[in-house]
């Protein structure tokens, strides 16, 4: 009798557990096992995740190239880090946005937004007026110059005629290119393209390239980071501001309304010349007396 009472109960408990694992294979929506989530959806707008389950915050991507100290570059822990990079994390913070970055090198970084992999790029971008049309940008936070570096002792280059004649390295989409190509109308200056920040300084160290364009702050900080026989020729040849630009669509220009409310209230506060004075030695973000 024992015996037949207790496979009974053991029946039974095998009944119970099938048909709860069946109700809970019934309550699991499609939805719930097949959505991607919406941010890996490729688009040419600032996505916000829903929160409202999840708990994750929305999320602003950025592209940046990351070989352009102090401005954006890959610190001692391999963690993106420089001016650039911590301006946008700072404004997206304001917003209450999380940054995702993709690193890729600078002439690639503007397919990446026109194809929506990326909602913004941080990296030193100048506010060129062929730019401009193409793309929304935020407002200046970084006001500078362009110099000319050469090989250390190469006194012959000093400006920009003296260029005429010579070779100049550049990156590929780089405003500086556009820049020389804008000043040389008797096509008397060779640019010669490069994909990486490494080489490019590496062949004019060696002498291999006559010289490059970069920025006023910025360059001699390089120069001294890499510890390459390079030098500043001259003074700057020309002025500029530099803008995070977004893809050119309605719900951008909505967005970048409040990203720019964001950043203006990071530089009355004073963490943009904050940041500024940490990773250049002085103030770039404060727009310069008319």
């Amino acid at each position: 009798m024992r015996a037949k009472r207790r496979g009974a109960f053991a029946s039974t408990v095998l009944l119970l557990a099938g048909l709860a694992l069946t109700l809970g294979a019934c309550g699991k929506s499609d939805s719930d096992s097949s959505s991607p989530p919406s941010e890996a959806k490729p688009s040419s707008q600032v996505q916000a995740k829903d929160t409202s389950k999840s708990g994750d915050s929305k999320t602003l991507r950025f592209g940046t190239a990351s070989g352009y100290y102090p401005f954006t570059f890959q610190n001692d822990a391999g963690k993106l880090d420089g001016y650039d990079i911590q301006v946008a994390e700072a404004v997206a913070e304001k917003l209450g946005y999380k940054v995702e970055w993709t690193t890729a090198e600078f002439s690639g970084l503007f397919g990446l937004l026109d194809s929506g992999k990326i909602d913004a790029i941080a990296n030193e971008v100048r506010m060129t007026d062929e730019r401009r049309k193409k793309y929304l940008f935020s407002r200046p936070y970084v006001y500078s110059g362009t110099i000319i570096v050469t090989k250390k002792g190469n006194d012959a280059v000093k400006d920009l005629a003296s260029l005429k004649g010579r070779t100049v390295a550049s990156h590929y989409g780089s405003a500086y290119a556009k820049f020389i190509e804008k000043y040389d109308t008797g096509k008397e200056i060779t640019l010669k393209y490069y994909e990486e920040r490494s080489a490019l300084l590496k062949d004019v160290s060696l002498g291999r390239v006559d010289a490059y364009l970069t920025d006023k702050v910025g360059g001699p900080l390089e120069i001294e980071k890499t510890g390459l026989p390079l030098q500043v020729a001259g003074p700057p040849v020309d002025s500029f501001e530099n803008g995070i630009p977004f893809a050119d669509n309605e719900k951008n220009r909505e967005f970048l309304k409040r990203f720019d409310e964001a950043l203006e209230q990071l530089r009355s506060e004073g963490v943009l010349t904050e940041l500024s004075r940490k990773w250049l030695g002085t103030d770039v973000a404060t727009p310069p007396a008319s």
